[in-house]
């Protein structure tokens, strides 16, 4: 006689004869096989993912009160084909249905008198927006520090509408300013409803 484990696998109980321990035993261990590939090939699908980074240094002038598209000079890192800086500096672009965390971060020169520095990052295809700010006033002295901002969220990608990730950041100095260090990223968490 054997028995079944919550999850199906065969085991023997104690009171089996020692003539079924052999097959039962090999039932077991396919079981605990099949049980061992299905955690691998859910290893190897979320290694991967979708995932996607691009970034540049080199400044971008911001045009005051205007939201300005953030452009970017590097992809480092593109698993699934979701940048393609020669295409568009601007965003990344999820073509694959699922849910994806993304973010950017902007380094921004100093602005002097009062200033404010937002940034928008949005998902084409859903609308949806998430958005940091941050304000400021008399950013001036011998060495003036750079303003960091940075903002993410969870957003859904239906996969039949790509979905462009781009980010837009608005200055309301009077003054030069000048996004230096940025970044856009995302990254695939899993699909709706509940799979990997």
């Amino acid at each position: 006689m054997t028995a079944n484990t919550p999850r199906g696998i065969t085991y023997p109980v104690l009171t089996d004869q020692v003539s079924t321990l052999g097959p039962t035993i090999q039932d077991m261990a396919l079981d605990l096989d099949g049980l061992a590939q299905q955690l691998a090939d859910r290893l190897d699908a979320a290694a991967h993912r979708p995932a996607a980074r691009m970034s540049a240094i080199a400044n971008q002038t911001l045009t005051p009160f205007v939201a300005n598209t953030v452009t970017f000079a590097a992809e480092e890192i593109n698993i699934g084909g979701m940048v393609n800086i020669p295409t568009s500096n601007t965003r990344i672009r999820i073509t694959e249905q699922g849910l994806y965390m993304v973010g950017a971060s902007v380094a921004a020169t100093t602005a002097t008198g009062t200033w404010g520095l937002r940034a928008d990052i949005t998902n084409s295809a859903s609308g949806a927006v998430a958005r940091a700010s941050l304000q400021g006033n008399n950013n001036s002295g011998d060495e003036p520090t750079n303003t960091y901002l940075s903002v993410g969220m969870l957003t859904y990608a239906d996969g039949a509408t790509p979905a462009d990730i781009t980010v837009a950041v608005t200055s309301t100095s009077g003054g030069s300013v000048n996004l230096q260090d940025r970044s856009l990223w995302a990254v695939k968490m899993g699909n709706i409803p509940g799979g990997y």
